[in-house]
């Protein structure tokens, strides 16, 4: 490889990582606001940062999906959009 294409090489991996890392991280967040609003408790021994880590982190998309379909199942009228404008419905 030629020097260019390595330093590109290595620029796009950091991003990417870093793209992975702040994912985790709002939806860990995410995660833990909602089951503090909705006082869902842990269901793991290590704690509720650990598990809403762990979570986010090793399988992002399905925690997501579990995200929205709670929302979904806890809004007022039955319908859900992402664009609300409270936010979350209570």
């Amino acid at each position: 490889l030629t020097p260019e294409a390595e330093t590109l090489w290595s620029i796009s991996s950091m991003v990417g990582f870093l793209a992975f890392i702040l994912s985790c991280w709002i939806v860990c967040t995410v995660r833990m606001a909602i089951r503090r609003r909705d006082g869902i408790k842990e269901s793991c021994p290590c704690g509720e940062i650990a598990e809403d880590c762990c979570c986010a982190c090793c399988c992002n998309p399905c925690t997501q999906c579990q995200i929205f379909r709670h929302e979904k199942v806890s809004c007022k009228h039955n319908t859900y959009s992402l664009c609300a404008p409270e936010a979350t419905p209570v």
